[in-house]
């Protein structure tokens, strides 16, 4: 099981190419740890960026299997992780998620729902999420 405790060595196992980045990110912080949160906005999610700019759809479905596993095995911290890192992210970010949209599993675009109905997101996105 994923939780709000394990999802950063989770991420970093997963995610080898990220290891790089979190030890600048540790140095930055004088070797104490900076938080889970701040973990995924400042390591995780640029990497997940990059790869969408870049159209590399390898690393961008290692992420869409990482988050359907977050969704599916995963207790309430780590996908609160998810939504606030990540799903924030993609809905003021339209062309990212569009792009991010086709490497999704079902239990993740699930949540992704979930998380649209719960704030202020444009109706075009919410019919993204409806395929």
């Amino acid at each position: 099981m994923i939780t709000g405790e394990t999802i950063v060595a989770e991420g970093l196992e997963r995610f080898p190419e990220a290891s790089a980045r979190y030890e600048a990110m540790l140095a930055e912080w004088q070797g104490k740890f900076p938080g889970t949160y701040n973990v995924y906005m400042e390591v995780f999610r640029p990497l997940l960026v990059s790869s969408l700019a870049d159209k590399d759809s390898k690393l961008a479905a290692r992420f869409g299997v990482f988050f359907e596993d977050v969704f599916t095995d995963g207790d309430a911290e780590a996908q609160n992780v998810i939504w606030l890192k990540f799903f924030k992210w993609f809905f003021s970010h339209e062309v990212e998620l569009d792009r991010f949209l086709p490497v999704c599993g079902p239990t993740t675009r699930k949540a992704m729902r979930d998380a649209a109905s719960r704030w202020n997101v444009s109706v075009s996105i919410r019919l993204k999420l409806l395929c």
